[in-house]
């Protein structure tokens, strides 16, 4: 069965270069090997987290901080900041494999941080 079209991603959320070209092609690896309904929820949720950072212009100019203020001061349930910063997590670890391996995953920071309290 062949895939629906859908609309591109608000071209407004991808003016920030290199980060924009990196959630592109993260995003299009998910539309060749996800489930649909997945794909999507994974755009929703990238383009959640991203948007509260518009100063930020690449992914290694995150840092554990920026995960925290996220989850401090997002409006969503609980479980709805968890499952965005999963994801944001997987798409840091793909950016670590495929572009840059020195860099470090700040989601996998945060989380270590929250085992100690």
């Amino acid at each position: 069965m062949p895939r629906r079209k859908i609309k591109p991603s608000n071209p407004k959320f991808f003016i920030r270069d290199p980060l924009g070209k990196f959630i592109g092609q993260f995003e299009f690896l998910c539309f060749q090997t996800l489930r649909f309904n997945t794909y999507l929820t994974y755009c929703k949720a990238l383009q959640r987290f991203f948007s509260c950072f518009p100063s930020k212009s690449h992914p290694e100019t995150f840092d554990i901080c920026d995960i925290e203020d996220y989850k401090r001061t997002s409006p969503r349930s609980k479980w709805a900041v968890v499952f965005d910063v999963r994801v944001v997590s997987v798409f840091f670890n793909w950016y670590r494999d495929t572009h840059s391996p020195e860099f470090s995953n700040p989601c996998r920071k945060a989380k270590a941080a929250e085992s100690f309290l």
